[in-house]
């Protein structure tokens, strides 16, 4: 473990670690899921857990917290995917429905009032 700042023998917070966020990575499409480039140049660490064993503990960590965060991650995509579509289809506007104009004040009416577009985009 590498903190921020250094701890004294007593708890005390100390001077500052040289652990340093190098550059933040910009990743097209990826979004909240932030990395970055750190620098260690002279920085004091503490050894967690067992010499040698660090590379399983870091990926049964990982592991760990996929597990918990991956029930509710689809659910979340569903959502966000639901919403944007149905934003799409009600702004997205091209020709006339067959039922008769939906919006007068427009040139066309929106595609979510359209037969093809499927009807539990049109009704949630």
């Amino acid at each position: 473990m590498v903190p921020k700042f250094l701890v004294g023998d007593d708890g005390a917070v100390g001077a500052r670690n040289g652990v340093r966020c190098g550059s933040i990575e910009h990743k097209m499409g990826i979004k909240a899921s932030s990395t970055c480039v750190m620098n260690f140049d002279g920085a004091e660490g503490t050894l967690v857990g067992k010499p040698h064993s660090g590379m399983r503990a870091m990926f049964t960590m990982m592991n760990e917290r996929a597990a918990r965060r991956r029930p509710a991650r689809p659910r979340h995509r569903r959502v966000v995917a639901y919403q944007s579509a149905r934003a799409y289809a009600s702004d997205r506007l091209q020709g006339r429905a067959l039922t008769g104009t939906k919006a007068q004040d427009k040139p066309a009416d929106p595609i979510i009032v359209h037969p093809d577009c499927p009807p539990h985009a049109a009704h949630p």
